[in-house]
Protein backbone atom coordinates (compact mmCIF):
# COMPACT_ATOMS: atom_id res chain seq x y z
CA UNK A 1 0.00 0.00 0.00
CA UNK A 2 1.90 3.51 -1.03
CA UNK A 3 1.89 6.41 1.33
CA UNK A 4 -0.23 8.94 1.12
CA UNK A 5 2.62 11.29 -0.74
CA UNK A 6 3.43 8.68 -3.86
CA UNK A 7 -0.10 9.26 -4.84
CA UNK A 8 0.37 12.75 -5.74
CA UNK A 9 2.76 14.31 -8.51
CA UNK A 10 6.37 14.72 -7.89
CA UNK A 11 7.41 18.17 -7.07
CA UNK A 12 9.87 20.18 -8.64
CA UNK A 13 12.00 19.93 -5.41
CA UNK A 14 11.79 16.05 -4.85
CA UNK A 15 14.81 15.36 -6.36
CA UNK A 16 16.77 18.16 -4.65
CA UNK A 17 15.13 16.66 -1.12
CA UNK A 18 15.82 13.13 -1.89
CA UNK A 19 19.14 14.13 -2.65
CA UNK A 20 20.00 14.91 1.06
CA UNK A 21 19.06 11.69 1.87
CA UNK A 22 21.56 10.08 0.27
CA UNK A 23 24.13 9.67 2.98
CA UNK A 24 21.27 7.45 4.32
CA UNK A 25 21.48 4.86 1.53
CA UNK A 26 23.83 2.43 3.24
CA UNK A 27 23.53 -1.63 3.26
CA UNK A 28 22.96 -2.67 5.83
CA UNK A 29 22.13 0.28 8.14
CA UNK A 30 19.47 2.19 10.03
CA UNK A 31 18.37 5.80 8.22
CA UNK A 32 15.83 8.32 8.10
CA UNK A 33 11.86 8.87 7.00
CA UNK A 34 11.15 12.07 5.44
CA UNK A 35 7.61 13.81 5.47
CA UNK A 36 6.41 17.18 4.00
CA UNK A 37 3.06 18.41 4.46
CA UNK A 38 1.86 21.79 2.64
CA UNK A 39 -1.74 23.33 3.10
CA UNK A 40 -2.68 20.07 5.27
CA UNK A 41 -1.31 17.57 2.77
CA UNK A 42 1.15 14.99 2.59
CA UNK A 43 2.97 15.64 -0.95
CA UNK A 44 6.12 14.38 -0.10
CA UNK A 45 7.31 11.13 1.75
CA UNK A 46 10.65 9.82 1.47
CA UNK A 47 12.55 7.13 3.40
CA UNK A 48 16.18 5.74 3.08
CA UNK A 49 17.76 3.08 5.42
CA UNK A 50 16.70 -0.03 7.27
CA UNK A 51 14.31 0.08 9.72
CA UNK A 52 15.30 -3.29 11.60
CA UNK A 53 18.76 -4.13 10.35
CA UNK A 54 19.06 -7.76 12.02
CA UNK A 55 15.82 -8.32 9.76
CA UNK A 56 16.28 -6.64 7.08
CA UNK A 57 13.16 -4.34 6.86
CA UNK A 58 12.99 -1.35 5.20
CA UNK A 59 12.06 2.17 6.31
CA UNK A 60 9.26 3.89 4.61
CA UNK A 61 6.16 6.31 5.66
CA UNK A 62 4.30 3.84 7.75
CA UNK A 63 7.39 2.90 10.37
CA UNK A 64 6.43 3.62 13.22
CA UNK A 65 9.62 5.48 15.37
CA UNK A 66 9.42 6.42 19.33
CA UNK A 67 8.82 9.79 19.12
CA UNK A 68 10.93 11.24 22.32
CA UNK A 69 10.26 14.64 22.95
CA UNK A 70 7.89 15.12 19.78
CA UNK A 71 5.55 13.76 22.14
CA UNK A 72 4.95 16.41 24.17
CA UNK A 73 2.96 18.03 22.25
CA UNK A 74 0.91 14.94 22.01
CA UNK A 75 0.81 15.01 25.73
CA UNK A 76 -0.07 18.75 26.14
CA UNK A 77 -3.04 18.39 23.77
CA UNK A 78 -4.71 15.66 25.91
CA UNK A 79 -4.20 17.96 28.80
CA UNK A 80 -5.79 20.93 26.74
CA UNK A 81 -8.77 18.13 26.33
CA UNK A 82 -9.06 17.75 29.81
CA UNK A 83 -9.51 20.90 30.37
CA UNK A 84 -12.24 21.44 27.69
CA UNK A 85 -14.34 18.54 29.20
CA UNK A 86 -13.95 20.05 32.21
CA UNK A 87 -11.58 18.07 34.21
CA UNK A 88 -8.81 20.24 35.02
CA UNK A 89 -8.19 23.76 35.24
CA UNK A 90 -4.47 25.20 33.89
CA UNK A 91 -4.09 26.81 37.23
CA UNK A 92 -4.75 23.29 39.13
CA UNK A 93 -1.77 22.99 41.20
CA UNK A 94 0.09 19.82 41.88
CA UNK A 95 -1.00 19.76 45.49
CA UNK A 96 -4.46 19.69 43.86
CA UNK A 97 -4.39 16.97 41.37
CA UNK A 98 -1.29 14.70 42.72
CA UNK A 99 -1.47 14.43 46.43
CA UNK A 100 1.53 14.01 47.82
CA UNK A 101 4.39 17.14 47.09
CA UNK A 102 4.19 19.37 49.38
CA UNK A 103 6.18 23.36 49.61
CA UNK A 104 7.28 24.87 46.41
CA UNK A 105 6.34 22.11 44.69
CA UNK A 106 3.02 22.09 45.29
CA UNK A 107 2.16 25.33 44.28
CA UNK A 108 3.31 24.49 40.41
CA UNK A 109 0.36 24.40 38.20
CA UNK A 110 -0.32 22.88 35.09
CA UNK A 111 0.58 25.83 32.97
CA UNK A 112 4.01 26.01 34.40
CA UNK A 113 4.61 22.08 33.63
CA UNK A 114 3.15 22.90 29.94
CA UNK A 115 5.49 25.48 29.67
CA UNK A 116 8.51 24.03 31.50
CA UNK A 117 8.77 27.01 33.91
CA UNK A 118 8.53 24.48 37.25
CA UNK A 119 11.56 24.87 38.69
CA UNK A 120 11.66 21.17 38.93
CA UNK A 121 14.44 19.07 38.90
CA UNK A 122 15.00 16.53 36.22
CA UNK A 123 14.20 12.98 37.46
CA UNK A 124 17.36 11.62 35.60
CA UNK A 125 19.27 13.53 37.70
CA UNK A 126 17.48 11.71 41.08
CA UNK A 127 17.75 7.86 39.46
CA UNK A 128 20.71 5.75 41.46
CA UNK A 129 23.81 5.40 39.94
CA UNK A 130 23.85 2.63 36.84
CA UNK A 131 20.28 2.46 37.47
CA UNK A 132 18.66 -1.21 36.34
CA UNK A 133 15.58 -1.78 34.17
CA UNK A 134 13.70 0.80 32.79
CA UNK A 135 12.26 3.53 34.87
CA UNK A 136 8.51 4.12 35.25
CA UNK A 137 6.12 7.14 36.08
CA UNK A 138 5.39 5.75 40.17
CA UNK A 139 8.78 5.88 40.73
CA UNK A 140 9.46 9.28 39.24
CA UNK A 141 6.19 10.39 40.70
CA UNK A 142 8.09 9.13 43.83
CA UNK A 143 11.61 10.61 43.52
CA UNK A 144 9.73 13.94 42.34
CA UNK A 145 7.96 14.02 46.04
CA UNK A 146 10.54 13.37 48.01
CA UNK A 147 11.88 16.68 46.98
CA UNK A 148 11.53 19.78 49.25
CA UNK A 149 12.69 22.58 46.99
CA UNK A 150 12.41 23.36 43.07
CA UNK A 151 15.34 24.76 41.51
CA UNK A 152 13.90 27.97 40.93
CA UNK A 153 10.40 29.98 42.21
CA UNK A 154 7.79 28.38 39.40
CA UNK A 155 7.06 30.52 37.15
CA UNK A 156 10.00 32.60 37.00
CA UNK A 157 12.21 31.26 34.71
CA UNK A 158 12.36 28.72 31.90
CA UNK A 159 14.35 25.62 31.96
CA UNK A 160 13.64 22.28 29.75
CA UNK A 161 11.78 19.25 32.08
CA UNK A 162 10.96 16.01 31.39
CA UNK A 163 10.25 15.84 34.97
CA UNK A 164 7.36 17.71 34.30
CA UNK A 165 5.63 16.49 31.15
CA UNK A 166 5.95 12.76 32.67
CA UNK A 167 3.62 14.66 35.87
CA UNK A 168 1.54 15.81 33.10
CA UNK A 169 1.40 12.15 32.15
CA UNK A 170 0.27 10.88 35.55
CA UNK A 171 -2.31 13.98 35.36
CA UNK A 172 -4.12 12.53 32.48
CA UNK A 173 -4.39 9.48 33.79
CA UNK A 174 -5.63 10.27 37.30
CA UNK A 175 -7.97 13.25 35.63
CA UNK A 176 -9.51 10.87 32.75
CA UNK A 177 -10.11 7.68 34.84
CA UNK A 178 -8.13 5.82 31.40
CA UNK A 179 -4.59 4.64 30.73
CA UNK A 180 -2.03 7.41 28.50
CA UNK A 181 -2.71 5.65 25.50
CA UNK A 182 -6.13 5.58 25.62
CA UNK A 183 -6.92 8.77 25.94
CA UNK A 184 -4.77 10.13 23.31
CA UNK A 185 -6.24 7.41 21.22
CA UNK A 186 -9.57 8.83 22.10
CA UNK A 187 -9.45 11.82 22.05
CA UNK A 188 -6.04 12.93 19.55
CA UNK A 189 -5.81 9.89 17.19
CA UNK A 190 -8.83 8.50 16.13
CA UNK A 191 -10.76 11.72 15.11
CA UNK A 192 -8.55 12.37 12.58
CA UNK A 193 -7.63 8.65 11.46
CA UNK A 194 -4.34 8.08 13.17
CA UNK A 195 -4.97 4.37 13.36
CA UNK A 196 -1.28 3.71 14.01
CA UNK A 197 -0.23 5.74 16.39
CA UNK A 198 -0.20 4.18 19.77
CA UNK A 199 1.42 4.75 23.47
CA UNK A 200 4.20 2.65 25.10
CA UNK A 201 2.86 -0.59 27.01
CA UNK A 202 4.27 -3.41 28.36
CA UNK A 203 2.22 -5.78 27.12
CA UNK A 204 1.63 -3.65 23.92
CA UNK A 205 2.66 -4.95 20.06
CA UNK A 206 4.06 -1.61 18.29
CA UNK A 207 3.10 -2.79 14.42
CA UNK A 208 5.55 -1.66 11.96
CA UNK A 209 7.89 -0.95 14.13
CA UNK A 210 11.52 0.64 14.43
CA UNK A 211 14.18 -0.02 15.92
CA UNK A 212 16.91 2.29 17.26
CA UNK A 213 20.89 2.00 16.59
CA UNK A 214 24.02 3.95 17.43
CA UNK A 215 26.81 3.58 14.76
CA UNK A 216 30.65 3.37 15.83
CA UNK A 217 33.12 2.71 13.36
CA UNK A 218 30.76 2.34 10.50
CA UNK A 219 28.50 -0.42 12.28
CA UNK A 220 25.15 -0.20 13.36
CA UNK A 221 24.71 -1.33 17.02
CA UNK A 222 21.14 -1.63 18.36
CA UNK A 223 20.42 0.25 21.04
CA UNK A 224 16.91 0.58 21.04
CA UNK A 225 16.27 0.97 24.91
CA UNK A 226 17.62 2.47 27.97
CA UNK A 227 16.65 3.13 31.44
CA UNK A 228 14.24 6.32 30.77
CA UNK A 229 13.30 4.90 27.44
CA UNK A 230 9.58 3.74 28.62
CA UNK A 231 8.13 6.59 30.35
CA UNK A 232 4.87 7.88 29.32
CA UNK A 233 4.46 11.66 28.86
CA UNK A 234 7.82 13.09 28.44
CA UNK A 235 7.75 10.65 25.40
CA UNK A 236 6.71 7.16 25.10
CA UNK A 237 4.67 7.48 21.93
CA UNK A 238 5.15 5.64 18.32
CA UNK A 239 3.89 7.24 15.12
CA UNK A 240 5.37 7.01 11.61
CA UNK A 241 5.47 9.87 8.95
CA UNK A 242 1.88 9.19 7.31
CA UNK A 243 0.15 9.22 10.59
CA UNK A 244 1.89 12.41 12.21
CA UNK A 245 0.99 14.40 8.76
CA UNK A 246 -2.95 14.01 9.84
CA UNK A 247 -1.37 15.68 13.30
CA UNK A 248 0.09 18.32 11.41
CA UNK A 249 -3.11 18.86 8.91
CA UNK A 250 -5.51 18.71 11.96
CA UNK A 251 -3.85 21.47 13.64
CA UNK A 252 -4.72 23.52 10.96
CA UNK A 253 -8.66 23.06 11.69
CA UNK A 254 -11.03 22.30 14.35
CA UNK A 255 -11.48 18.71 14.53
CA UNK A 256 -9.02 18.45 17.26
CA UNK A 257 -8.61 21.51 19.10
CA UNK A 258 -10.48 24.25 18.45
CA UNK A 259 -9.24 27.77 17.01
CA UNK A 260 -8.50 29.53 20.77
CA UNK A 261 -6.79 26.03 21.86
CA UNK A 262 -4.23 26.22 19.10
CA UNK A 263 -3.28 30.22 19.63
CA UNK A 264 -2.96 28.81 23.33
CA UNK A 265 -0.61 26.22 22.27
CA UNK A 266 1.32 28.82 19.97
CA UNK A 267 1.46 31.14 23.01
CA UNK A 268 5.21 31.52 23.23
CA UNK A 269 6.49 32.55 26.89
CA UNK A 270 10.11 33.78 26.95
CA UNK A 271 12.76 31.48 27.45
CA UNK A 272 15.24 34.07 28.79
CA UNK A 273 18.19 32.10 28.08
CA UNK A 274 17.85 31.93 24.83
CA UNK A 275 16.86 35.73 23.33
CA UNK A 276 14.42 34.87 20.19
CA UNK A 277 13.21 31.62 21.58
CA UNK A 278 9.85 30.71 23.38
CA UNK A 279 7.55 27.61 24.44
CA UNK A 280 3.80 27.25 23.91
CA UNK A 281 2.09 24.20 25.03
CA UNK A 282 4.63 20.99 23.63
CA UNK A 283 6.41 23.17 21.01
CA UNK A 284 9.00 25.55 20.52
CA UNK A 285 8.75 29.15 18.89
CA UNK A 286 10.76 31.50 16.85
CA UNK A 287 11.31 33.19 13.19
CA UNK A 288 13.60 32.32 10.76
CA UNK A 289 14.07 35.07 8.45
CA UNK A 290 11.02 36.90 9.40
CA UNK A 291 8.73 34.06 8.86
CA UNK A 292 7.29 31.93 12.59
CA UNK A 293 8.60 28.85 12.83
CA UNK A 294 6.87 26.21 15.41
CA UNK A 295 9.60 23.19 16.26
CA UNK A 296 10.44 20.73 18.20
CA UNK A 297 13.25 17.90 18.29
CA UNK A 298 12.88 14.17 19.57
CA UNK A 299 16.15 12.88 20.93
CA UNK A 300 16.29 9.43 22.77
CA UNK A 301 19.18 6.65 22.40
CA UNK A 302 18.94 5.24 18.80
CA UNK A 303 16.18 8.24 17.73
CA UNK A 304 16.68 11.72 16.74
CA UNK A 305 13.96 13.61 15.22
CA UNK A 306 13.13 17.37 14.05
CA UNK A 307 9.86 18.74 13.30
CA UNK A 308 9.24 22.13 11.81
CA UNK A 309 6.34 24.13 11.15
CA UNK A 310 5.60 27.13 8.91
CA UNK A 311 2.33 28.22 9.46
CA UNK A 312 2.22 31.44 7.66
CA UNK A 313 4.08 29.38 4.74
CA UNK A 314 1.71 26.51 5.04
CA UNK A 315 4.56 24.14 5.81
CA UNK A 316 5.63 21.36 8.17
CA UNK A 317 8.40 19.35 7.43
CA UNK A 318 9.22 16.12 10.07
CA UNK A 319 12.09 13.91 9.88
CA UNK A 320 12.10 10.61 11.81
CA UNK A 321 15.24 8.92 12.36
CA UNK A 322 16.48 5.58 14.11
CA UNK A 323 20.29 6.20 13.68
CA UNK A 324 22.42 8.15 16.40
CA UNK A 325 26.05 9.05 16.33
CA UNK A 326 28.38 12.23 16.73
CA UNK A 327 27.70 14.66 13.91
CA UNK A 328 23.99 13.95 14.68
CA UNK A 329 22.97 14.38 10.80
CA UNK A 330 19.39 14.05 11.34
CA UNK A 331 19.26 16.94 13.36
CA UNK A 332 19.77 19.25 10.49
CA UNK A 333 17.92 18.13 8.06
CA UNK A 334 14.63 19.52 8.51
CA UNK A 335 15.83 23.09 8.10
CA UNK A 336 17.37 22.25 5.29
CA UNK A 337 14.42 20.66 3.75
CA UNK A 338 11.86 23.36 4.47
CA UNK A 339 14.86 26.01 2.55
CA UNK A 340 14.91 23.60 -0.48
CA UNK A 341 10.59 23.77 -0.97
CA UNK A 342 10.26 27.51 0.12
CA UNK A 343 13.10 29.41 -0.65
CA UNK A 344 12.04 32.30 2.03
CA UNK A 345 12.97 29.77 4.62
CA UNK A 346 16.30 29.40 3.51
CA UNK A 347 19.03 29.67 6.37
CA UNK A 348 21.73 31.58 5.22
CA UNK A 349 24.60 31.30 7.11
CA UNK A 350 24.61 30.01 11.33
CA UNK A 351 21.50 28.82 12.37
CA UNK A 352 19.66 30.60 14.70
CA UNK A 353 20.43 29.66 18.69
CA UNK A 354 18.28 26.86 19.77
CA UNK A 355 17.43 25.94 23.89
CA UNK A 356 18.89 23.79 26.25
CA UNK A 357 17.33 20.44 26.06
CA UNK A 358 18.12 18.05 28.58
Amino acid sequence: MASGADRLARPQWSVEVDALLQPFRRPGMPGVAVGIVRAGRLVHSAAAGLADVEAGVPLDGRSNFRLASIAKQLTAAAIVKLVEEGRLRLDDTLGQVLPGFSGELAGITIEQLLQHRSGLPDYEDLMAAGYAGQIREPEILALLQSQSATLFPPGSAFRYSNSGYVLLGIVIERRSGMRFGQWLGSRLFAPIGMQHTTAFAIDASIPRRVYGYTEAGGRAQRTDQGSTSATLGDGGVYSSIDDMAMWLAALDDDRVLDAAQRRAMFMPVADEATPGVGYGHGWFIDHINGHLRHWHTGSSIGFRHKLVRFPQRELAVLVLSNLTRDDEPALTLADAIAGIVDPELRIAGNAPPEPVIR
